[in-house]
């Protein structure tokens, strides 16, 4: 998902695109720069329903959920209490 917002014009706004393209290349630069010393890893949880990610209609997050390696979104923040 990283890859393909941060380098496609497929993202819903203008403020995410740049933050995956920026996060992308951060990526990129700390594998050139850093390895083989040491691995170069990143953590993409995909859709988050957060306040801006609850704003989805339900058809959007089942599509996104199927786009998704591990078939889920996360419906809550792991900060929030159970």
């Amino acid at each position: 998902m990283l890859k393909e917002k941060g380098i496609s014009n497929a993202a819903s706004s203008l403020p995410y695109a740049v933050s995956k393209a920026a996060a992308l290349r951060m990526m990129k630069a700390f594998a050139a720069t850093q390895g083989p010393k040491v691995r170069v890893n990143a953590v993409l949880p995909g859709l988050m329903l957060t306040e801006w990610g609850k704003q989805f209609p339900e058809e959007r997050v089942q599509q996104m959920k199927e786009a998704a390696i591990l078939k889920k979104v996360v419906r809550r923040s792991p900060l929030e209490k159970q």
